[in-house]
């Protein structure tokens, strides 16, 4: 998943790509979570999440929040460790560099989670 956020952090804006690598019962509320990978394009930022809802508006929420998953539970709840994380994310990046791979502006006017 990509999107576009607008905000005017380069001459391509915001741009976002996510990949979902899980998803599990939350132990607290029990519905459903997602462990997502998300790297910032234009600002050059990378990291981990969970979020209850795999949409541009809950990932853009938590991210403006600083909600990144933890470290301790990345081998406690979802079961990887550091190597597996950073190999991961390598493959990740590679993948949003192939040349046919796209972002998509967002069609939302209203978009403007955190501002």
């Amino acid at each position: 998943m990509e999107f576009n956020t607008g905000r005017e952090y380069s001459e391509h804006g915001q741009r976002i790509a996510v990949k979902v690598m899980d998803t599990k019962p939350c132990p607290v509320f029990g519905s459903e979570m997602t462990l997502i990978m998300l790297i910032d394009r234009d600002r050059g930022m990378e990291g981990w999440m969970e979020v209850f809802q795999v949409d541009q508006y809950e990932i853009m929420d938590s991210y403006d929040r600083h909600q990144w998953a933890s470290h301790s539970r990345f081998e406690s709840l979802w079961g990887i460790d550091g190597p597996a994380r950073s190999s991961a994310m390598v493959e990740f990046h590679k993948e949003i560099s192939e040349p046919e791979h796209h972002t998509q502006q967002t069609q939302d006017d209203d978009f403007s989670p955190g501002m």
